[in-house]
Formats: structure tokens, C-alpha cells, sequence
């Protein structure tokens, strides 16, 4: 990919002994031996770290509560400093989204076999759910009469996928469960370009809202 970051260009080994850099070990060191190896720099009592020692790379040097970097942004962007709590869905509150797509879609579900999108293609891994499946609570589920198995299409303004049903009361009402990996059933084109967190400019992949209804399968 050729990114601009001479860690990564350094490949694997050398990103893994960044992260544990300070241990007194190196892959190397793993590597070279075939049992558990001591980690030569825990000592007891524990002595402070490199950012309790050097300071975190902050305007102030320490961990902070209220961030200055945020606080040093132009008031117009709305970004408030401390930990304030948003809605993940306020760029779709408006009366008439809400009435057209009335569920919250949550794609952020783990299975223990399913790995993003690297281990659906593995037949044994994918046989223990080989179909998407969308998880809808009980109560929704039977006021729009949907059966365990059926095909569903779920739909946002930015797109549409097809998946089946799973009836379930481990959600809770208004809240649409799924799964992301499945290429058949790409959860990503449900979300708008522009939903995006407010400070980092991350994409919301894991939330959204949206609406189901039935299909007739071919």
C-alpha cells in the first residue's frame, strides 16, 4: 500500500517489537526459544513506565480528562473537550428519517469463528452459520410477522442487503443484530459516506438506522 510510515514499511517483526518495546525482549528472543522466557525488565516493585516517567504526548504532558488539543479547535465544530456523551445516530434524527428507517442497525456482533471477513470462506468455520443472518427481537418480529429463516431485506437511504431472520430476546425492541464479513451481505453499504465520527472522521460502520421488510425468494 506504500503508506507514508516507516514503522509499517519495516514490516511485522519490527511493529511487534515496538509494541513491546520496554519488556527487555524481541521477537527474536521469542523466536530462539521453544518454552516461556522471563521478561527480564519486570521487577518488583513495579517502577514507573516511559509515560509516567517522560510524560504522554499531550499539550500538557499528562493524561487528560479535558483535552487541550480539542479545546484548541475552532468553537464552530462543536467538539467539546471533555468526555460529553453524543448520539451516535444524531445525524439521522430528523422526524422524517426517523419515520422511514425506525430500527437502529448494530453491526458491531462478534461471533468466536468469524473474524471480520477472513474466516467466512472457510467451509468448516462457515458452516456454523452459513447464512447472513439479521437478528430482530421477539416483539418486532411478530408485529411484522417474521419467522425464524425468512428472508428479509434490510434497507437504509444509502443502500440494501438481504439476509434472513433470527428471532431472538437477547437485543431489545427497535434494535436490528448483525453480523459484518459476509461479502454476499455487505453490512458497510448500509452507511452514508458522511456519517462519521465528529472528531476523528472515523466512519460510524457500526451503527446506523434502517428498516426491514419481507421478500419473496426467486
Amino acid at each position: 500500500m506504500d503508506l507514508d510510515d516507516d514503522l509499517l514499511k519495516a514490516g511485522h517483526e519490527a511493529c511487534v517489537d515496538w509494541m513491546i518495546d520496554g519488556c527487555g525482549l524481541t521477537v527474536a528472543d521469542l523466536k530462539a526459544h521453544d518454552k516461556p522466557i522471563k521478561v527480564p525488565a519486570a521487577v518488583w516493585p513495579v517502577q514507573p513506565g516511559k509515560l509516567l516517567k517522560d510524560g504522554f504526548k499531550t499539550p500538557s504532558g499528562k493524561f487528560e480528562f479535558y483535552s487541550n488539543a480539542i479545546a484548541a479547535i475552532d468553537p464552530k465544530y462543536g467538539l467539546d473537550p471533555l468526555p460529553s456523551y453524543r448520539d451516535p445516530l444524531e445525524d439521522q434524527n430528523d422526524p422524517e428519517t426517523k419515520a422511514a428507517y425506525p430500527f437502529y442497525l448494530c453491526t458491531g456482533a462478534r461471533l468466536p469463528h468469524a473474524i471480520h471477513s477472513r474466516t467466512h470462506e472457510t467451509p468448516w468455520l462457515r458452516s456454523l452459520r452459513p447464512d447472513p443472518t439479521i437478528e430482530v427481537y421477539t416483539t418486532d418480529a411478530e408485529r411484522l410477522g417474521l419467522q425464524n429463516g425468512e428472508p428479509v431485506e434490510l434497507y437504509s437511504p444509502y443502500g440494501k442487503i438481504r439476509m434472513k431472520v433470527k428471532v431472538t430476546a437477547r437485543s431489545q425492541p427497535g434494535v436490528l443484530m448483525t453480523l459484518h464479513g459476509y461479502t454476499e451481505a455487505n453490512v458497510n453499504e448500509l452507511i452514508g459516506r458522511n456519517h462519521l465520527d465528529p472528531y476523528s472522521g472515523y466512519p460510524g460502520f457500526k451503527g446506523m438506522r434502517c428498516n426491514i421488510r419481507k421478500v419473496q425468494e426467486a
